[in-house]
């Protein structure tokens, strides 16, 4: 986002922090990996982010806005995983679930922020009627994920790509001990 709109002054202020925070959740969990004698996996496109990036639109401000916004569907999607981990755990592995609640509270944060920057960017009725379409869109998609890993609730209700990246070799693990 940050070189394609280098001049959005606001947007670019935000992603930094934003970059910031996602690269100190990289290196926690890079400590826990470590810690318990495991590796990063490779990245592996994610199919159902993929379908929603399908859905972004050609055009200055409409990429713009569909970019924050299936951002912040993708960060709102991860807090739901996350939290789903973070309760089946604390019985347990206790460090684990507290990561993980720390780390989905962070991911509400974020969907936060990208539905705000569109809101502020790309104005308040089209972002949201936008996201209605987006959503709209992904349910159907969503609804192909494996059953513990499907939404509870509309996205946009309660709070990227990279974060899946990294976060999933635990996610994997944890979710086969269940």
């Amino acid at each position: 986002l940050v070189s394609s709109y280098p001049t959005l002054t606001p947007l670019v202020t935000a992603m930094i922090d934003f970059s910031r925070e996602e690269l100190d959740h990289f290196r926690i969990v890079h400590r826990i990996l470590v810690a318990r004698g495991l590796a990063l996996a490779p990245h592996a496109p994610d199919p159902y982010a993929r379908a929603l990036v399908t859905r972004i639109r050609r055009g200055e401000e409409a990429t713009l806005c569909d970019r924050l916004l299936v951002a912040g569907i993708i960060e709102a999607r991860s807090c739901e995983r996350l939290l789903l981990l973070a309760e089946a755990l604390p019985g347990r592995d206790a460090e684990l679930a507290s990561v993980y609640l720390a780390l989905a509270r962070a991911e509400s944060r974020h969907h936060g922020l990208f539905l705000r920057l569109a809101r502020t960017l790309c104005g308040e009725r089209a972002a949201l009627e936008r996201a209605r379409e987006l959503l709209d869109f992904e349910g159907p998609s969503d609804r192909r994920r494996p059953g513990r890993a499907r939404r509870r609730a509309p996205a946009m209700n309660h709070r990227t790509t990279t974060f899946r990246r990294w976060i999933l070799p635990i996610a994997v693990l944890t979710t086969a001990s269940l």
